[in-house]
């Protein structure tokens, strides 16, 4: 992914099923882009999987919006790019299976 994001030179890459945890420094360092920024959301509820990730160009005027802790339903992460006069505003949402923990099928989402 890191060569991808590179090649490609992109702004902005949103990552759903990350994958990561708060523990995983070294993990997120590796992936992490030299001139690049990488932010995360790991699952919090001890299961496996999830998680959502944003990783952009460090010179990007990006603030991440105020979290406000897991969903029951799905995961999310929040980011404003300032970029002239208007914000863009960028979601990502990432609706886990249901679960005995998260039973909303997808057809409710």
């Amino acid at each position: 992914m890191t060569i991808s994001v590179l090649e490609k030179d992109i702004d902005i890459c949103v990552i759903t099923e990350s994958w990561l945890k708060d523990i995983d420094h070294q993990v997120i360092a590796d992936l992490t882009p030299h001139g690049y920024i990488l932010h995360s959301v790991p699952r919090s509820d001890g299961r496996r999987g999830g998680g959502v990730a944003v990783i952009f160009k460090a010179g990007l005027n990006i603030d991440v919006l105020k979290y406000n802790g897991p969903s029951v339903v799905f995961e999310h992460y929040d980011i404003v790019v300032h970029s002239g006069s208007n914000p863009i505003y960028i979601l990502a949402v990432y609706k886990p299976d249901g679960t005995a923990a998260n039973p909303v099928p997808m057809n409710q989402f």
